[in-house]
C-alpha cells in the first residue's frame, strides 16, 4: 500500500496529503529500506535515463563531459541548454529535424517569456528531452546505424537500451509504451527498477570507465541536467559528489550513491510533480541516515513555503512520511 510522503498544510493545519512508493536498494539487491509496496508497477520515464546514457556509453563513444550531462539531462530550455543542443547538432552534421522529441517550450518561466516576446516558436531543440535525442544520434553515428527511426523499438539503439534495462534490473519490461519525447517508455517494478540503479552505482564503484563517466559529468554539471532553477539539479548539487538525482514525469526519481553502491526509487501516486520534489529531498536525507552519509543539505530542500497571489505566506509542503 502506498503512503503519505507529503503534506500541504494552511493555517497551521493538512489540507492535502500525496501519497507514494520508496525503495532503497543496495547493489548486492539487498532492500534496506522500503517505503509502500515496492512491487507496484510503475513506468520510470525521464528517471531511466542513467540507464540510456550508459549504453551510449558503453559503445565507446566519445562526448564532453557537458555533452554527456546533456545525454541524461530533462532540462528546463534556458540558453546553456538549448545552445549547447544546437552546437551538438552542428558538430554531426545534424539539424533540429533529426530529433524526434518534437517541438517545446522552455519550462524555465523567464527563458519562455524571453522566447514569446521575441516572436519565437515552439522548437524541438528546446524539447527538455533534447539532449538525451542528441546522445541517442551521436551513439548511432558511432555505431553506423541510420539516424533515421532511432525512436523505434526495433532500431538497434532501442533494442539495446531494453536488453540492458533488462539485464540490470533483473527483470524484463512487461509494457513498453512511448514516452512524451516518442521513445520506448518500458513498465518495471519499482523493486526491479532500484535494483538496475544500484547495479549501475555498483559499476561505477567497481571503476567501471561508462558508468563512471556518466555519473560523475551528471554530478558535475548538475544545472545541465536540469537548469539553474531546477529541483533535480539542486538536489544533485546539494549532494556535493554524493549522488545523482534525475526525475521523470508522472512523480518518479531515481537517485544514485556511486561511492556507498546504493539507489533510490520513488513513484508518487497521483504524479504530482512538487510532491515527487520535497519527497525525494526528505527520502534522500532518510537513506543519507542509513548509509552513514550526511546529506542534511539535500534534507533542508524537504519543505518549502506556499505563497498566495499577494505574496503572504499562507502555509507549506514538507516531507511527513506516514
Amino acid at each position: 500500500m502506498d503512503q503519505v510522503l507529503v503534506e500541504v498544510t494552511r493555517a497551521g493545519v493538512v489540507e492535502s496529503q500525496h501519497r507514494g512508493t520508496a525503495v532503497l536498494m543496495g547493489a548486492s539487491g539487498e532492500v534496506i529500506q522500503a517505503w509502500g509496496d515496492p512491487t507496484r508497477l510503475i513506468f520510470p520515464r525521464s528517471s531511466m535515463k542513467p540507464f540510456q546514457s550508459l549504453v551510449m556509453a558503453e559503445t565507446g563513444l566519445t562526448l564532453s563531459s557537458e555533452q554527456w550531462a546533456l545525454s541524461g539531462a530533462s532540462h528546463e530550455g534556458e540558453s546553456m541548454h538549448v545552445t549547447r543542443v544546437e552546437n551538438w547538432l552542428a558538430e554531426m552534421a545534424l539539424t533540429e529535424a533529426n530529433l524526434v522529441c518534437g517541438p517545446a517550450w522552455p519550462s524555465h518561466g523567464k527563458s519562455r517569456k524571453a522566447m514569446v516576446l521575441a516572436g519565437g516558436a515552439a522548437r524541438r531543440a528546446v524539447h527538455n528531452c533534447s539532449g538525451k535525442h542528441c546522445g541517442h544520434l551521436a551513439t548511432c553515428q558511432h555505431e553506423g546505424w541510420d539516424v533515421d527511426g532511432y525512436d523505434d523499438p526495433s532500431h538497434p539503439i532501442q533494442k539495446r537500451v531494453l536488453n540492458r534495462i533488462s539485464e540490470l534490473c533483473d527483470q524484463a519490461p512487461d509494457v513498453v509504451g512511448v514516452d512524451g519525447c516518442s521513445l520506448p517508455a518500458p513498465r518495471l517494478s519499482l523493486l526491479g527498477f532500484a535494483r538496475g540503479l544500484a547495479a549501475l552505482a555498483g559499476l561505477a564503484d567497481d571503476g567501471e570507465r561508462p558508468a563512471t563517466t556518466i555519473l560523475s559529468a551528471a554530478m558535475k554539471h548538475p544545472e545541465l541536467t536540469g537548469g539553474s532553477t531546477a529541483m533535480n539539479g539542486r538536489l544533485t548539487k546539494a549532494g556535493d559528489g554524493m549522488l545523482y538525482a534525475k526525475n521523470g514525469a508522472e512523480g518518479v526519481y531515481s537517485v544514485i550513491f556511486p561511492k556507498v553502491r546504493a539507489a533510490l526509487a520513488l513513484k508518487v501516486t497521483d504524479g504530482t510533480q512538487r510532491a515527487a520534489d520535497i519527497a525525494a529531498a526528505g527520502l534522500i536525507a532518510k537513506a543519507g541516515a542509513l548509509l552513514s552519509m550526511d546529506l542534511s543539505a539535500v534534507g533542508a530542500l524537504s519543505a518549502t513555503g506556499l505563497r498566495n497571489a499577494d505574496g503572504l505566506d499562507v502555509g507549506e509542503i514538507r516531507f511527513a512520511p506516514g
